[in-house]
Order: structure tokens, then C-alpha cells, then sequence
């Protein structure tokens, strides 16, 4: 009986007895997974049960578990014929005092398992409810968020490319222009420099010239004075 709900309150205010009213944990259960939509598995530590009583019990509710299934542990109750092998492993390997979540895939379907202590009226840890949810849906909804967002980043970082492509090739452009022009202005000084040197030099020939020239003639000058 360690897996009903009991409540005990006085009758009409006087103690003359007790009236004992339990519940099934499988009514319970069914009636989460109904509301919930998903799985529940409660396991207890077999340390808390008698095998004999466990067996008595199976029988009054018409249920077959089997005490060996697992090692350290039995299934209480169960909202499904047959318990996943990740799932039966992984409760026989779990601990009953900390939280424990996983996940595995079964027919195309992504589920996700919560392993949650079970606690009697005392604080006691007695074993664990486990709780199956089938996210498959959920995921493919993130999946779907994820492809749009990577998509819409995709497109900002093209556009984002081809705007410093196109600026970068005004850039170049203006660049080419500039390089052509400076490079034009350049050559035009490089000839304007040659021009002037030609013009230089010329201009030095003819007063050489015009210096031996007028040599000459003074020289000419003192020679008819001399024969004066």
C-alpha cells in the first residue's frame, strides 16, 4: 500500500476511530500524463518494500511488474506498456537525490526524460518519478527558429559583403583616378622641368656667344686703336 495517498481527519470533531481513504498512484498518474501529455514511471528503492506484500499487491490491482527487473529499484507504477531501453537503463543506474535529465530518440521521435526525487510524508527519498515527454515536435519548432535565423544572418552578412564590395570598388576606382591623375601631373612637371633646362641651356649658349662675340670686337677695337 505504499504507493496510495491516505488522509486521516477526525470525525464530526470527536476521535472515535479512524476512517482510512486511499487512492491508487496509478489513478494519480494517469490523470497527470492525461493533463500533461507525457509518460510518468515511479520507482522505489526496494529497500522500503516487502517482496511478498509487493507480490499481494500486484494481484489486488491486476498488475504483472517484475520485483527483478532492476537491481536496487522496482516500478511502482507505469503509464505505459514498456519501459524505453535508455530509460530502463538509465533508472537502474540513477540516483534518487539529485535531478537528472536526458534524452534519446525512438521511431523518428526525439523524447525527453526528468528524473525528479520521490519523497514520502517524512522528507524521505524513496525512489523516483520519471517523467517522459515526447519534445519532437518542440525541436523541430527550434530547428525551424534556428534555419530562419541562420538564414536571415546569412543574408545580412551577403548584404553586409557585397556593400563593402561594391564600396571598396569605388574606393579602387577613385583611387585609380587619383594615382592616374598625380602620375599625369607628374610626367606633365617631368617634361616642364626638361623644357626649362633645354631653355636654360640654350639661353647659356648664347650668352657664351654674345660674350666671345663682344671679345672680339673689343679686341678689334684695341687693335684699330693701335694702328691709329
Amino acid at each position: 500500500r505504499s504507493d496510495s495517498a491516505y488522509f486521516v481527519e477526525p470525525w464530526r470533531g470527536e476521535l472515535i476511530g479512524f476512517v482510512e481513504l486511499g487512492i491508487e498512484f496509478t489513478d494519480i498518474a494517469n490523470r497527470v500524463s492525461e493533463l500533461a501529455g507525457m509518460d510518468l514511471i515511479v520507482s522505489v528503492d526496494k529497500q522500503y518494500l516487502d517482496e511478498t506484500r509487493w507480490e499481494k499487491r500486484n494481484q489486488r490491482i491486476g498488475k504483472q511488474s517484475d520485483w527483478n527487473e532492476f537491481p536496487d529499484t522496482v516500478v511502482m507504477d507505469k503509464t505505459m506498456e514498456t519501459i524505453p531501453a535508455p530509460v530502463a537503463e538509465a533508472i537502474a543506474n540513477s540516483s534518487q537525490s539529485v535531478d537528472e535529465t536526458m534524452t534519446y530518440e525512438q521511431d523518428g521521435k526525439t523524447y525527453q526524460v526528468v528524473f525528479s526525487p520521490l519523497a514520502d510524508m517524512n522528507g524521505r527519498v524513496v525512489g523516483n518519478v520519471v517523467a517522459l515527454n515526447d519534445i519532437t515536435q518542440l525541436l523541430a519548432v527550434s530547428n525551424q527558429s534556428m534555419k530562419t535565423t541562420l538564414a536571415i544572418c546569412l543574408a545580412v552578412a551577403a548584404a553586409l559583403v557585397l556593400f563593402f564590395y561594391v564600396l571598396l570598388g569605388r574606393i579602387e576606382k577613385s583611387l585609380n583616378s587619383r594615382t592616374s591623375m598625380l602620375l599625369n601631373t607628374y610626367n606633365q612637371l617631368h617634361e616642364t622641368n626638361a623644357s626649362l633646362r633645354e631653355s636654360e641651356q640654350r639661353e647659356r649658349q648664347k650668352a657664351a656667344q654674345l660674350e666671345q662675340s663682344l671679345q672680339k670686337l673689343q679686341e678689334q677695337r684695341l687693335q684699330l686703336h693701335g694702328a691709329a
